[in-house]
């Protein structure tokens, strides 16, 4: 059997790794169970349930007990190293701009969740591992890299290898750093240069300006999803029958709680939502189950917890709020 493009690369950098002697895992191995756990606990790549594999993993460990692990994605074909957006960040997680065509194999409608660049690219997979260990767990750094490569050899080797690594991290806010001097080798991975490669990434932090962007963003990106989940809950009709005054209040706080994250908490995505009926699973549910993680992780009182919770129960519990697509359709606005 022919072996694919992406499989030579993967072998091709394994290979590296084996001749600078750095011990490394493929998919199926295990850094520690904190990091297993991490990436189960996250949505897959392509969204919902699914597990995560990333192509080569390593654990980076210095004198003094920092760990570092490094997720590593691999693809086999031309220009599928990154991709990047106008603004040069790495794409994650978009939305479709229109519904798909008639018969489409994959259907969408517009506004739906998009997540080719995570599932295509290199670096854009390898980000989705990252931030998958910074959000489910108390790693507090991550390198990511993309390899990719075009082309065999007459002998089936690979010709064009190419990477590209960035440094992510909890106090830079996740944004992504590029690491230039892991570009072209993967000697800084080698345990004589882990202090070397340390000392560059605690210089890689984020400058004033950018942290004032992050800032300015974070709060417009809030409000307006604020504006619009209030704007909605008023133009629905049927929720204006349905609720009262006081109970739109309540929904349009639950929702905006649903949205928020944390540390082990990801904010609740509106394809999480998957409009069942049952009584255990609906999702209204969903919602609530989320609003009571966010709030432990965030080390409320359990007093505060049980009022919260005994508020917002009896709103979210209701058939007729809970039925297909209402709720998503409101977190989505």
């Amino acid at each position: 059997m022919v072996r694919s493009i992406e499989e030579k690369v993967e072998e091709y950098f394994k290979s590296e790794l084996d001749s600078l002697g750095i011990r490394h895992y493929g998919k199926t191995g295990e850094i520690n169970s904190e990091i297993t756990s991490a990436l189960r606990q996250a949505e897959s790549k392509s969204g919902g349930a699914g597990n995560n594999y990333p192509d080569i993993q390593l654990l980076l460990e210095d004198n003094h007990s920092r760990r570092v692990p490094v997720m590593i994605e691999a693809k086999g074909g031309k220009n599928k190293l990154e991709k990047l957006d106008k603004a040069g960040q790495i794409v994650q997680v978009t939305k479709f701009g229109s519904d798909s065509k008639p018969n489409a194999k994959n259907p969408h409608k517009k506004g739906d969740p998009n997540y080719s660049a995570i599932t295509t690219y290199a670096t854009n997979g390898a980000l989705h591992y990252g931030n998958a260990i910074l959000d489910n767990s108390d790693c507090d750094e991550v390198i990511i890299m993309g390899i990719n490569g075009t082309t065999l050899d007459t002998e089936g080797n690979l010709k064009d290898p190419e990477q590209k690594a960035y440094y992510i991290s909890k106090a830079n806010a996740g944004v992504p750093k590029h690491i230039r001097q892991l570009d072209s080798s993967f000697d800084l991975f080698k345990q004589i240069n882990i202090d070397t490669l340390f000392g560059i990434l605690d210089k890689l932090n984020l400058n004033d300006h950018e942290l004032e962007k992050i800032k300015l963003e974070t709060e417009d990106e809030l409000e307006k999803r604020i504006k619009s989940i209030h704007q909605a809950l008023y133009d629905d009709k049927s929720i204006q029958n349905l609720l009262t005054t006081n109970e739109k209040l309540y929904v349009f706080t639950g929702l905006i709680m649903a949205g928020l994250q944390t540390k082990g908490v990801s904010q609740l995505e509106p394809a999480e939502l998957k409009g069942n009926i049952t009584e255990r699973n609906n999702d209204g549910q969903i919602i609530l189950n989320h609003i009571a993680d966010f709030l432990n992780a965030r080390k409320a009182e359990n007093s505060k917890i049980n009022m919260i919770m005994a508020l917002l129960q009896p709103i979210f519990t209701k058939q007729a709020l809970w039925q297909p697509k209402k709720l998503s359709n409101l977190l989505c606005k």
